[in-house]
């Protein structure tokens, strides 16, 4: 059943989540349809242990891509 959250509020459930985790070494947002938006609200508070990132399927566009490309820089 789908959910009937919209797809903000979801993104922004999933940063409070990830915002003072200090185990999740890999996130799978595949087929989550965030957004841009949405992504980078999820990326801004992703943990610094982060290895794997895997992003298919959010309908990105390049406007999200200095937000990942931040994100990728400090879990390095």
């Amino acid at each position: 059943m789908p959910s009937s959250i919209a797809h903000e509020e979801r993104a922004q459930a999933m940063a409070k989540a990830l915002t003072n985790n200090t185990h999740i070494t890999a996130v799978d947002l595949s087929h989550c349809c965030f957004g841009d938006k949405g992504i980078n609200v999820i990326c801004a508070s992703l943990p610094s242990q982060t290895r794997i990132l895997q992003l298919r399927d959010n309908n990105i566009t390049d406007q999200a891509t200095e937000g990942i490309c931040q994100t990728l820089r400090s879990c390095l």
